[in-house]
């Protein structure tokens, strides 16, 4: 409109503006129509406020709105009155096609404006012209307008989605309801779940074993990542399969497996770990050429490697584990009598809930010489070495926590698991610089 008016225009304008019936856009232009006759009047004819509100109550009170919709109700009632109507008009899309709006506006129902009953007319003919409109009726609906190809394409979609509504709240219906569990004891509930995740798992993995072991599978067959895993655990548990075989197969569950295929994994993995801790130690004595000085325990990382699979190996617990357990069982069978066996070079005190001193120290390793690195529940349980009141293994589980939590005590009781380590790892070093002087 503003381009048809532009400064320099002489000629008269014709504005269409085509508006589909029985839409919102028919409501919109209504109420447009009708704000810009009473601001033309009301600013025209320099009309007061209290002169402006009685020209809106008498527009209002012969039925024609002037308002903005303010509300969502407003607006839902707009598009209630019109959008309904939208589909509810007939024809065809030949129709549509062959439409010459030359002959339709020739044969169009032509509407005059008419003043609202109750309003004054003011602005003269001129002014209301503006305001007229012709209705051009077609009666299309959508199926028609829209390619058939289109369409059924759009209606295959519609029903995809209706049916995959309709599926997900069937499943929803006849599923059990879930008990919300309260939440002080989610944490102790989630540390349940997962050593009954844990339990199931190792069940699966012993039944398994046991399928494996099979004697119609090939004992020869290539080891599983489960089964590699659990080789170099043993290994890391015992020491060296040629030392001590028949335990490290067993822990393993591998009975019945090639021994000459067990003892080649394991003896690839240990020279891995062998060519890695070399790599490692020419890397660190170039950074000490480059510095000049001797780098620090910080400056130096852990080697840790994967292997078919098995994730984070350290390099150096599998090269010094055979040695520790081999040393370890050599000193301990050397004693006269085992239960007087101690590490007198362990000066470094334990400080833990329960009384520790060297006799505890003398009987963890035997302990470990017996029952292997990290057996802590059978090192605990075995009657010889009378650790059984020595070991707060349960004190460090989840649920233990939140009992302590709740109660009085906060602190765990020691030594954990945790623990265990640090000293036996103590421990060992001790005895290797003993050996190795």
């Amino acid at each position: 409109m503003a381009r048809a008016h532009r400064i320099g225009q002489k000629n008269p304008v014709s504005i269409y503006r085509l508006v589909s019936k029985d839409t919102i856009e028919e409501e919109v232009l209504e109420r447009a129509r009708n704000k810009l006759m009473l601001e033309f009047i009301t600013i025209q004819r320099g009309v007061t406020d209290k002169d402006a509100k009685e020209i809106s109550d008498r527009i209002a009170r012969a039925g024609h709105g002037v308002t903005e919709p303010t509300s969502s109700d407003d607006i839902s009632q707009i598009l209630k009155r019109r959008g309904q109507k939208m589909f509810e008009q007939s024809g065809n899309q030949k129709k549509l096609e062959e439409l010459d709006i030359e002959a339709v506006l020739e044969n169009a129902e032509e509407h005059k404006t008419e003043q609202p009953e109750g309003v004054a007319a003011d602005g003269g003919e001129e002014f209301l012209k503006s305001f007229e409109y012709t209705d051009v009726k077609v009666d299309l609906d959508w199926d028609q307008i829209i390619p058939k190809d289109q369409l059924e394409i759009i209606k295959q979609e519609e029903k995809e989605k209706l049916d995959a509504k309709y599926l997900e709240s069937v499943i929803e219906q006849n599923q059990p309801r879930k008990r919300k569990a309260p939440a002080d004891d989610s944490r102790e509930q989630r540390a349940a779940k997962k050593r009954a995740r844990d339990a199931q798992a190792e069940a699966a993995a012993e039944v398994a074993s046991e399928d494996e072991s099979d004697p119609d599978c090939d004992p020869k067959r290539p080891l599983s990542e489960r089964e590699v895993r659990n080789l170099i655990r043993a290994h890391e548990k015992f020491g060296s399969i040629e030392t001590r075989e028949e335990e490290v197969i067993k822990d393993a569950r591998l009975i019945g497996r090639d021994v000459d295929l067990l003892k080649s994994t394991l003896a690839d993995v240990v020279s891995t770990s062998h060519r890695l801790l070399k790599e490692e130690q020419d890397r660190v004595e170039a950074l000490e050429r480059e510095s000049n000085k001797p780098l620090t325990k910080k400056d130096k990382k852990a080697v840790l490697f994967d292997y078919q699979g098995v994730k984070r190996l350290n390099a150096e617990t599998i090269v010094e584990r055979p040695i520790e357990m081999r040393m370890l069982k050599e000193i301990t069978e050397a004693m006269p009598d085992w239960k007087n066996f101690r590490v007198p070079e362990a000066s470094k005190p334990a400080h833990y809930t329960c009384p520790w001193g060297a006799r505890e120290d003398g009987m963890l390793c035997v302990g470990i010489a017996r029952h292997g690195y990290g057996a802590w529940v059978a090192i605990r349980d075995d009657p010889d070495l009378g650790m059984g009141d020595k070991f707060y293994l349960e004190e460090h589980r989840v649920d233990k926590k939140e009992e302590r939590t709740k109660g009085d005590e906060k602190t765990a009781k020691s030594p954990g698991a945790v623990h265990l380590v640090r000293r036996a790892n103590y421990l060992l070093s001790v005895l290797k610089d003993k050996q190795s002087n």
